[in-house]
Order: C-alpha cells, then structure tokens, then sequence
C-alpha cells in the first residue's frame, strides 16, 4: 500500500490519499495489536488497527477533529474515542515538531501562494505601507482598445484599480483581467476608413496567446480610436485599506474574505 501511495501522489492522477492512508495505518496498527495480543491474549487488534489509522492520518494529513467524526460514523467504535483522540492530538504534535502536512508540503513544491490563518506578532508592527506595490498599473473609467489590450498583453497581474480620467489619484473602483478580456472580446471594432464590421477572431487557446492574437488583430489604425466603458463591468465598493492599515488586519481580510486582492488608498 505504500508503495502504491507514494506512486499514486507523484502522478498527475486523480486520486485520493485518504483511504490508502487508512489501509496504511490499519496495517502497522494491525500488526502492533497482534504482536501484544501473542503475549497478552485479551488484547484486540482491531483496536489497534483502528487507532493505527487515526494515528498515520493525524500525522500524514493532519486531521483532526473531521477525523475522529469519520472514524467513530464508519465503525461505531464508541468505546475508541478517547483513545483516538489522544491518538490524533499527539500524532498532529509530533508531525508538527517535524515538518509541515503533506498538502502544504505539496502546495510549497509546486509553488502555489497560500496564505495561512496564523496572525503572527510582527505583524502587529508592520502598516500595509510596509508591504504595498507602488507602482501600480491603473485604467481610466473610459479606457481605449489598444491601451487595455497592451496591459493585458505585457503585464501578469489579475486585475487593475480603476481611477478618475480627470484626477489620476482618485479610487473609485476595481476591474479583474478577465473582466477586461471579456470587454474587449465583445467589442465591435469599426472605423470611417474601414466599411465593414471588424471583429477579433479569437483562438480557443491558452489566455496568454488569445491576448496576444488580439494585439496582434488590433492595429492602432483600426483601436487606437476605440474606447471601451469599464464602469459598466467595475466593482464600485471594492475592498480597501488606508496606508496605516495594521499588517494584522490586512492578513485576516485576505483570509476570512478570501480576498486576491486589496487597494491601499
């Protein structure tokens, strides 16, 4: 089972690691159990194979109280449950001393961004200041063609405060990338020179390559002259900080309002 386990969760395979762990821990509990009851005979191995599995999960995955809730519903194990959850308490201790579980561990090698719910001290004495990007792209809340289409081509981030044409200070909403891409998309593409309607024909291909293909199909001829009303597709109340925005705060906003982003104003 192990072996099984290890080569299931090093390919890009659909399946789960939570019963092969289960297998896995009633094995080495099973086996522990029976090596006691050869020299006690009133000692039951099913006992042990169950608190084996409570034991690698809480280590391996570290579950906790989910565990002892699905271990106590799928066995009826009643009389088990003070040892399972000490079983998990310590196993999650352990783990913890050691290293960090395997989903985070997984999320750390493929680099994926996590942020976790731990507010920690420092955080107490850092601003939003502290931590902010200040040289932010922005649009207009009426943008051209071809300006958004160059951001959207030469810049990664996934959406863009919108502020005042007249003042370049003034916040007054926020737009995501693919809010952008859709305007764009939707857009008829017309001009006096041109008497024919002109549209994008964009390929069903990644998003970096549709927004290349239209840059490539917008000249400036043709979208220079084009503008494109982004405060019909803006969110109007955005969330927002000031720059004396403790660190704290800022942290606990992205994780209980799961947030991907956050204008400092």
């Amino acid at each position: 089972f192990f072996s099984l386990l290890l080569l299931s969760f090093g390919i890009s395979v659909p399946s789960g690691l939570f019963l092969p762990t289960i297998l896995i821990g009633t094995c080495f509990g099973g086996c522990f159990g029976n090596l006691l009851s050869n020299v006690w005979g009133f000692i039951n191995p099913g006992s042990y194979a169950l608190i084996g599995a409570a034991a690698l999960i809480g280590g391996v995955q570290r579950a906790t109280i989910s565990l002892c809730v699905i271990l106590m519903e799928g066995t009826q194990e009643t009389e088990n449950l003070l040892p399972i959850i000490f079983t998990t308490l310590v196993a999650n201790y352990v783990g913890n001393w050691f290293n960090h579980g395997i989903y985070d561990t997984a999320l750390e090698m493929n680099n994926v961004p996590f942020l976790k719910q731990t507010i920690h001290n420092r955080f107490y004495i850092f601003q939003a200041q502290n931590i902010m990007t200040n040289n932010v792209i922005t649009v207009h809340e009426t943008e051209s063609a071809q300006n958004i289409i160059q951001i959207l081509s030469n810049d990664p981030h996934s959406g863009y405060p919108v502020v005042d044409k007249s003042n370049s200070k003034k916040y007054i909403g926020f737009i995501l990338r693919d809010q952008l891409f859709t305007l764009i998309e939707n857009t008829n593409f017309n001009t006096d020179k041109l008497d024919f309607l002109y549209r994008i024909q964009v390929p069903a291909v990644t998003l970096t390559r549709r927004y290349q293909s239209m840059l490539n199909s917008v000249t400036s001829t043709i979208g220079q002259n084009i503008t494109i009303d982004i405060k019909s597709a803006m969110n109007i109340a955005p969330h927002n900080v000031t720059l004396e925005c403790p660190l704290s705060r800022v942290v606990s906003l992205f994780c209980t309002m799961g947030l991907r982003h956050l204008v400092v104003v």
